[in-house]
């Protein structure tokens, strides 16, 4: 884990350099739901939420988690 700016990116790269031959077997082309997802795209299940879009934390976001805790 890399905690500090773009941290997932930089937790990406840092398995790409630990393990060389992953680039042959990785393709993220679009929200696939791996790693995280914006709110639009948001699954039951997905591993974590990407709010800065909206400028987290926005209140509706704030008012949207504290409304479906299930």
């Amino acid at each position: 884990m890399h905690n500090g700016k773009k941290f997932e990116q930089a937790s990406m790269w840092k398995l790409l350099k630990k393990y060389p031959n992953l680039r042959n077997h990785t393709l993220l082309i679009r929200d696939d739901h791996i790693l995280n997802t914006f709110p639009d795209f948001w699954q039951k299940d997905d591993f974590t939420l990407h709010c800065a879009p909206y400028t987290c934390p926005a209140k509706f976001m704030l008012d949207y988690f504290e409304n479906n805790k299930d």
